[in-house]
């Protein structure tokens, strides 16, 4: 995990980024904070990235919209952000092996 902006000060949210293992696992950001709403935008640079959108209000809703099609399905069947009291999980189920990952947590 990288972290891009939890230490300089901008408010209101942090950004950050992983690369899937090459047999993709669970992967859990750790941010000190539950987030209200968190973005994760799956295999970036291939040729059908993903986006996952979950918010605390509805936290086992999480909505998938499917690159290669543009459909939005919610609830994002067993592929749902899980919010932790620390953070946040991304599924395995959802990433491409070695694939590029960006988030952004919302506070």
């Amino acid at each position: 995990m990288a972290m891009d902006r939890k230490s300089i000060g901008v408010p209101g949210f942090v950004t950050g980024r992983f690369t899937s293992a090459a047999s993709a696992a669970a992967v859990t950001e750790t941010l000190g904070f539950v987030p209200t709403m968190v973005v994760v935008f799956l295999a970036l640079g291939a040729t059908s990235p993903n986006m996952l959108v979950a918010t605390d209000a509805f936290p086992t809703e999480t909505m998938l919209t499917t690159g290669s099609t543009g459909v939005i399905t919610t609830p994002a069947a067993a592929s749902g952000i899980v919010f932790t009291t620390t953070g946040f999980t991304v599924p395995a189920a959802v990433q491409t092996n070695d694939g590029v990952n960006a988030w952004i947590a919302f506070r």
